[in-house]
C-alpha cells in the first residue's frame, strides 16, 4: 500500500507517539492514501516549503482494523472517545448507546484505516450527537469520499512494516491558500448530491446556520437603520477585508459578534463613521432574506463575496421576493443562476480559473489540454458545452469542481429551441 505523510520536515523513522492522543484514533502516526491531501496537510504559512514523505506499507501479519468495513456508528463512537468533544453540548443517551453497541478498542490493533475528521467535519459529527442530523446523512457525506481515508500506525510492529521510499517538497503558494477552499469545494460537491430535504437538514448545523442567519441580520440592520439599500451594502461588504474572513469561517465574525455588530464592523473597516443606533428592532424582513441567500450561495458554491457582488444585483433579486420567498434555499439558488445572474463576457470556466488563481498556462498544463483550446473555451469562440467529455472532466478535476460548474448556463429561450 502506497501512503503519504504531510509535514514541515522529512520523516524517515516515525514513532507511534508522533501525534497527540486526542487525534481521531489516539496516539499514532497518521498517513493518507491521497498524495494531493498530503500536500495540503504539508502546507502552512510558516514556511515556504512543506514536505510529503512517501512510504510503502506492508500489512501482512499486522492486526488491521478497517473501519470502512464497519457501520459508520463504530467510527463515530471511536471518534467521540478520542476527540473529546464538549460533553455538555451532546446528548448523553446517544453517546451511551454508541459506546455500548458500536465502540471498538483500537488499542487491540496495529493499524487503523478510517475516515479523517477535520474540524469542519467534526462540527457535522457534533450535530449528529445532538440528534440534529441523521446517521444516513453522515453516510452520504463520508462513504463516497475515498480521499478522506487515513491510515494510522499505532504500534512499533506497524512502524517496522513501513518503508520510506522518498519525499517531495511542496510549494505552499500552490497548496496552502487553497487548503481550506479545497475542503469547501469538496464538501459542497457532496452536498450537491443530496436532496433539498438533506440540504435543509444541513442548515441546522450550528456553524452553517449561524453564518447564514447572521449575515441576514447584518443586511437587514444596515438597510433599515443605517440608510443603505441591499445591493449597495452588499457591494461594500464584498470589497471589505471582512468578507474574505467571513467566507473562510473566521469564528470572530460568525460566532464572536451579532449581525448588528458585524454591520458596524464592516462599515468601520471601510472607513465609514456609522450612526450609533441605540434602539432597534430586528426583523426577518426582505433584506434579511436577501442576506441569507447570498451567504448561502457563497457557502455552497465557494465563490468569493466579491465575485457574487459582480454577478448578482440584489435589488433585482428583491423584485422576485414574492415569487421566491416560500421556496427552499437550494431552489432559490437554482433559480438565481438560471435567471438572474449577469456573467457579462466572462465564461464560467474563466471565472472558476480566476477563483482558484491559476493562469491559463498553469491550468492547461494541470489539465493536460492545449492552451489554445482553453483560450477558445474561455472567450466562447468554442462552446465548452459541446466539448469532449474527456476535456471537461480534466478541466473540472484540475479546478477542483464539478463539471456543471464550468459548463455554460442555457437560457430559457435556448432551452426551448433545443
Amino acid at each position: 500500500m502506497l501512503v503519504y505523510h504531510g509535514s514541515k520536515k522529512v520523516v524517515q523513522k516515525p514513532n507511534p507517539n508522533y501525534n497527540k492522543s486526542y487525534r481521531d484514533f489516539g496516539n499514532g502516526f497518521y498517513l493518507t492514501i491521497s498524495e494531493n491531501k498530503a500536500k495540503c496537510y504539508a502546507s502552512s504559512t510558516k514556511a515556504k516549503l512543506g514536505i510529503i514523505s512517501k512510504y510503502e506499507l506492508e500489512t501482512d501479519d499486522l492486526r488491521v482494523l478497517n473501519l470502512t468495513d464497519y457501520p459508520i456508528l463504530s467510527w463515530l463512537a471511536i471518534l467521540y472517545n478520542n476527540r473529546k468533544p464538549n460533553k455538555k453540548r451532546l446528548r448523553q443517551n446517544t453517546l451511551d448507546y454508541l459506546n455500548k453497541n458500536f465502540y471498538i478498542d483500537v488499542k487491540k490493533y496495529d493499524v487503523v484505516i478510517g475516515y479523517r475528521c477535520d474540524d469542519m467535519w467534526f462540527s457535522i459529527v457534533e450535530a449528529f450527537f445532538n440528534n440534529v442530523i441523521s446517521v444516513d446523512f453522515i453516510n452520504k457525506l463520508l462513504i463516497k469520499n475515498n480521499e478522506n481515508t487515513e491510515v494510522v500506525l499505532l504500534t512499533d510492529k506497524a512502524m517496522n512494516k513501513l518503508k520510506f521510499i522518498g519525499y517531495e517538497e511542496v510549494d505552499n503558494n500552490l497548496y496552502y491558500k487553497n487548503r481550506y477552499n479545497n475542503f469547501k469545494i469538496e464538501f459542497s460537491r457532496y452536498v450537491k448530491q443530496l436532496t433539498d430535504d438533506d440540504v435543509d437538514v444541513l442548515l441546522k448545523n450550528n456553524t452553517v446556520k449561524k453564518m447564514i442567519n447572521n449575515f441576514g441580520i447584518c443586511m437587514s440592520f444596515a438597510c433599515k437603520y443605517l440608510g443603505f439599500n441591499a445591493n449597495e451594502f452588499f457591494k461594500l461588504f464584498a470589497s471589505s477585508k471582512i468578507a474574505k474572513e467571513y467566507a473562510n469561517g473566521n469564528p470572530k465574525y460568525i460566532f464572536g459578534m451579532s449581525g448588528v455588530e458585524l454591520a458596524y464592523e464592516i462599515l468601520i473597516d471601510l472607513g465609514f463613521d456609522p450612526e450609533n443606533v441605540i434602539e432597534y428592532e430586528l426583523e426577518k424582513d426582505i433584506n434579511f432574506w436577501a442576506g441569507r441567500i447570498v451567504a448561502y450561495l457563497q457557502y455552497m458554491h465557494n465563490y468569493s463575496f466579491r465575485y457574487l457582488a459582480e454577478i448578482i444585483n440584489l435589488n433585482l433579486l428583491l423584485d422576485h421576493f414574492e415569487e421566491l420567498s416560500n421556496q427552499t434555499l437550494s431552489s432559490i439558488d437554482e433559480y438565481i443562476f438560471k435567471n438572474l445572474v449577469v456573467f457579462e463576457s466572462k465564461s464560467r470556466l474563466q471565472s472558476r480559473r480566476k477563483l482558484v488563481e491559476l493562469s491559463q498556462t498553469e491550468l492547461a498544463e494541470k489539465a493536460n489540454i492545449n492552451v489554445r483550446t482553453l483560450q477558445q473555451y474561455e472567450i466562447k469562440s468554442k462552446n465548452i458545452n459541446n466539448a469532449s467529455i474527456t476535456n471537461v472532466i480534466k478541466l473540472a478535476d484540475a479546478l477542483g469542481c464539478m463539471i456543471e460548474d464550468i459548463l455554460e448556463y442555457i437560457s430559457n429561450k435556448e432551452d426551448e429551441e433545443n
